[in-house]
């Protein structure tokens, strides 16, 4: 399976009256994530997948923008808000990912830094820098049986 690590785009900043998890996306982060949407679509397009992939989102309204794109562009029926994408618990994605139907090809997850470039290096021991808006690319290789790991494929 692949999974594609996608961080939200560009938001606006934090500040005492607006909680972190209703940070929006800029106007310039809603038209990058509308680009890398289509960036995605041809990555996809071109590895044949027969399925259509999973979008998994971090419940914060920031990256729930930037997946809205992906969903819209790819015609998934949805994205899946995931608690364990803001809080960062690779425990819990670990077990996400193994309650995953076998079939699955692709799984796109939605997130934040440092969890991301953190699950990465945790499923592949590669070091990958997450800038906003960046997309990478971990294809999980599991043996019945072991414990989830993954081959870094690069950034799209």
């Amino acid at each position: 399976m692949e999974i594609i690590f996608i961080r939200h785009d560009i938001a606006e900043e934090g500040h005492a009256d607006l909680p972190d998890r209703e940070r929006r996306l800029t106007q310039e982060g809603q038209e990058r994530s509308q680009a890398a949407a289509a960036k995605l679509a041809e990555h996809l397009k071109q590895a044949t997948k027969e399925q259509k992939p999973h979008i998994w989102s971090s419940p914060a309204l920031r990256a729930q923008e930037t997946a809205q794109p992906l969903a819209d562009v790819l015609k998934l029926s949805g994205t899946q808000l995931q608690e364990f994408i803001y809080t960062g618990e690779f425990e819990k994605l670990t077990v996400a990912l193994e309650e995953l139907p076998q079939a699955t090809e692709t799984l796109l997850v939605v997130g934040h830094e440092p969890t991301l470039s953190n699950w990465i290096h945790k499923l592949t021991g590669e070091t990958v820098k997450m800038k906003k808006g960046a997309m990478a690319s971990v294809t999980l290789t599991k043996q019945e049986g072991q414990a989830i790991a993954g081959i870094y494929q690069g950034k799209i």
